[in-house]
């Protein structure tokens, strides 16, 4: 009689003792052990499974339970995993960098500094909430970029020798890389627009801006004596990362500088304000294609900016909010997949539009955020100074404003305190796993590791002082989410709210009349779509 599959593996309880048992052939053996593997493979898939469904910090706190969760956890194929798998964010929810000075010397000026990222009001599960710092003198000149797949992208404001900038990614501890564009030049110089991941590829890129710069004559090496020629050089290059980078030039369009950014489903959208125009990077392809932005320019005066807010997103698309014709009036609009806009709200900024101080000089004022709160739009107004700040909350469906206060100046950190990052989401991707370093670079990193401990009493000084730096904007950021999450149903509280001052509270009555309800409205609601891009054809 054949024996049936798996049966030479099964040793009955009467039968153990005896020498056929327990001198088992060597095949027997050898098939009793692969079972075994095959049985610690099934566990490891179905614990990655559930580990992916965890925040990425409960992810991370799970490595210290045992070497086997460290060495799942710590894989990239659980890294991809939790990519997918892992839980949103709530919403609402503000991620944030929060900057602070930290220690100076006298004529040298600035010596320390800290980025903080935070995420403020995350469901109330700080596993949910990566909270973590870079402080040094190193960091000093940099400012947040955008963010992709929960790694933050730090650079300076302006062009650069070989295009610095710094990966980093809060989920994941002392995880940081420096990159740097390998082009020999010092007269080309490179400013950083953003990172993005390519799905097809799976290859993370950085896009660029090259600019060259004066060149001096060969008879003059110093420069003096001769006419020098400014080249404007070949415009937008990416540099794909990797065991082997590569830099390619993909279009001759220049940006001069401060530009902003934003990563979504595999697109970099780059805001040049100045030109009133979002450059969309498919990181795939390494396509460019210019949408223009909505609404009404006013052709003879071009200030303040057709734009008036930053690269923001809502309901997991491109947002923006652009002037309408006029002073006082702007729109809100939402990019559609195939480069269409939608307009979703009309916003009367009034007197906001700009800020006259008391010499008569006019200043810019914009739209910092906003967060659809479950059909009522949260919409955060910046003022030229903080005394000037407004919160008004919409009505999403109707358009009309509910809410409008003055937030209290002593509660309002200072504009360049913070940089709101659009679209993060926390993963374990590390950075290092995104630039690989040689044998040579990798060693030497870790024998200065040793010496660099000596100077940690420095380092947790700093780290305690950069907290204590921040604490008015994490404060503020809390109290702005706080805010959120009362609405749409606690909206009668928050306009009674003693610490705001409202405006246009008396429009809004206690009874939920039902032309004013999120389900009506949403059926009359029209959406008003402009189109607006065009390929690059460099």
């Amino acid at each position: 009689m054949e024996k049936k599959a798996g049966e030479d593996e099964i040793v009955v309880e009467d039968d153990r003792g005896t020498p056929a048992a327990i001198a088992s052939s060597p095949k027997k053996r050898k098939t009793q052990a692969a079972a075994a593997v095959d049985g610690a493979r099934l566990c490891d898939d179905v614990l990655g499974l559930i580990l992916a469904r965890l925040p990425a910090r409960a992810a991370v706190a799970c490595t210290a339970l045992s070497k086997r969760h460290r060495r799942l956890i710590l894989t990239p194929e659980f890294r991809s995993l939790l990519l997918r798998l892992s839980p949103p964010l709530p919403r609402p929810h503000v991620a944030y960098v929060a900057t602070a000075p930290l220690r100076w010397k006298g004529e040298k000026g600035l010596v320390s500094v800290s980025h903080g990222f935070h995420v403020a009001a995350a469901g109330g599960r700080i596993a949910a909430a990566p909270m973590r710092a870079l402080f040094g003198q190193r960091y000093s000149d940099d400012r947040y970029v955008n963010t992709c797949n929960g790694v933050v992208l730090l650079a300076t404001n302006d062009y650069t020798p070989q295009g610095r900038c710094v990966l980093w990614n809060p989920a994941v501890a002392d995880v940081v890389r420096d990159v740097t564009v390998p082009d020999p030049s010092k007269y080309r110089h490179y400013l950083v627009l953003g990172l993005g991941y390519g799905r097809r590829s799976k290859t993370y890129k950085i896009l660029l801006c090259r600019k060259d710069y004066w060149q001096p004559c060969k008879e003059y090496p110093s420069g003096s004596g001769c006419n020098n020629k400014l080249n404007t050089g070949p415009g937008l290059q990416v540099y794909a990362l990797g065991r082997r980078p590569q830099l390619r030039t993909i279009s001759s369009t220049e940006i001069h500088s401060q530009a902003e950014s934003l990563y979504l489903d595999g697109m970099l959208f780059v805001l040049d304000g100045d030109k009133s125009v979002i450059l969309a990077f498919d990181v795939d392809d390494e396509t460019i294609t210019t949408i223009h932005l909505p609404g009404d320019q006013d052709p003879i005066w071009h200030w303040p900016r057709h734009v008036r807010s930053t690269l923001m997103e809502m309901d997991g698309r491109v947002c923006v909010v652009t002037k309408l014709g006029h002073q006082h009036r702007a729109g809100l609009w939402l990019l559609t997949a195939d480069h269409q806009w939608e307009r979703r709200c009309v916003i009367e900024l009034e007197e906001d539009l700009y800020h006259r101080d008391d010499e008569g000089n006019m200043y810019d004022c914009s739209v910092t955020g906003i967060w659809n709160c479950g059909g009522v739009l949260a919409v955060y107004i910046q003022g030229y100074t903080a005394a000037n700040d407004r919160l008004r909350l919409y009505q999403l469906a109707t358009e009309k404003m509910l809410f409008d206060a003055k937030l209290p100046c002593d509660l309002v950190p200072e504009h360049s305190k913070y940089a709101l990052c659009w679209g993060y989401k926390p993963t374990l991707v590390a950075p290092q796993s995104i630039v690989e370093l040689s044998q040579d670079e990798e060693r030497r990193r870790n024998n200065a590791a040793g010496i660099m401990e000596a100077l940690k009493p420095i380092n947790d000084k700093d780290i305690r002082e950069g907290k204590k730096a921040i604490l008015d904007t994490v404060y503020f950021m809390e109290f702005l989410v706080s805010i959120m999450r009362k609405l749409p149903d606690g909206l009668q509280d928050v306009i009674k709210l003693p610490l705001l001052e409202s405006k246009v509270s008396d429009l809004v009555s206690d009874d939920n009349d039902s032309e004013d309800s999120e389900d009506a409205a949403r059926d009359a609601f029209e959406i008003e779509i402009v189109s607006g891009s065009e390929a690059d054809s460099d």
